[in-house]
């Protein structure tokens, strides 16, 4: 089974597309996988439960585009209330982009198959605020899962 998760609203309709084309291209002839699509952030929980600790059928792909310093900042007032102080003033952009690189470290550190995207970590990185016009996606490829 494949999974597209992207890490990004804007690339969510993506992932349906993926599951149109690859169930429609290669489900013929009693062939086939099971395309699954999910968004990052709101599929994170539910399914991805199923990928870490269920069947070793899944092979997942997490695509990511820089969202770091962007969208809304955090608050301090609620940081605080929250006993994260450390997330004051952050943006929400920073926590997506650090969710998605702990997804793929995680499902590493599970050696389930799965894409990755070497984009350093946000909440670490210095660089916070860059944006283009056109985000960059980028995807890398664990090829010692796929061997095992």
């Amino acid at each position: 089974n494949l999974v597209m998760m992207p890490y990004s609203d804007r690339l969510g309709r993506m992932s349906e597309w993926f599951v149109q084309l690859w169930a429609e291209s290669l489900g013929k002839n009693g062939e086939g996988t099971s395309p699954i699509a999910c968004t990052g952030p709101l599929d994170q929980h539910s399914q991805l439960q199923l990928f870490m600790d269920g069947p070793r059928e899944h092979y997942i792909t997490v695509v990511r585009t820089p969202t770091e310093g962007t969208g809304p900042k955090l608050d301090a007032k609620l940081a605080r209330k929250a006993g994260a102080d450390y997330m004051a003033g952050r943006h929400v952009g920073d926590v997506v982009a650090a969710q998605a690189e702990a997804i793929t470290a995680a499902l590493g550190e599970a050696r389930r198959p799965r894409f990755g995207s070497p984009f350093g970590s946000p909440l670490a990185r210095s660089d916070r605020g860059r944006s283009s016009a056109r985000p960059r996606v980028s995807v890398e490829r664990d090829d010692k899962m796929l061997r095992r």
